[in-house]
C-alpha cells in the first residue's frame, strides 16, 4: 500500500500543531507493520497504542485523539446552521407589515 502523502498534507494543514516529519515517520512504520493493519479504525488503533506505544508514537496518538473526539457533521446539523442571509429574512418579510410573513421567514420560507 502506497503512503497517502496528499492526505498527510491535508491533515497537517488542518492541524498545524502536528509535527509533519515525525507524523510521517510514525505513520510509515504503521503502514508497514502487520500488527497495526489488524486495527480497523481510529478507536481500535488508539486503544492498541494507548497501552505501550503512546510515548513512541506521540504525533499519531495526538492525531488519533483529535479524530476520535471531533464531532462528525451530519446533514441535520448542517440544516440548522444559518447564514447571514438567512438571518435577514425576518426583517425583509417584516417590511410587508404582515405577522404571517414574519412567521414564514422564521421557518426559512421566502414568500408569504
Amino acid at each position: 500500500m502506497k503512503f497517502p502523502d496528499t492526505a498527510l498534507e491535508t491533515t497537517v494543514e488542518g492541524y498545524p500543531m502536528l509535527n509533519k516529519a515525525k507524523l510521517k515517520t510514525e505513520l510509515s512504520l504503521i503502514y508497514d507493520n502487520s500488527e497495526f493493519k489488524a486495527c480497523n479504525g481510529a478507536v481500535p488503533l488508539y486503544q492498541f497504542m494507548e497501552n505501550n506505544l503512546q510515548s513512541t508514537f506521540t504525533e499519531t496518538v495526538s492525531l488519533l485523539k483529535i479524530l476520535i473526539t471531533t464531532p462528525m457533521t451530519t446533514a441535520k446539523s448542517e440544516r440548522c446552521l444559518y447564514s447571514e442571509e438567512d438571518q435577514d429574512l425576518p426583517e425583509k418579510h417584516h417590511d410587508t407589515g404582515s405577522p404571517e410573513c414574519t412567521g414564514y421567514a422564521l421557518h426559512g420560507e421566502e414568500t408569504c
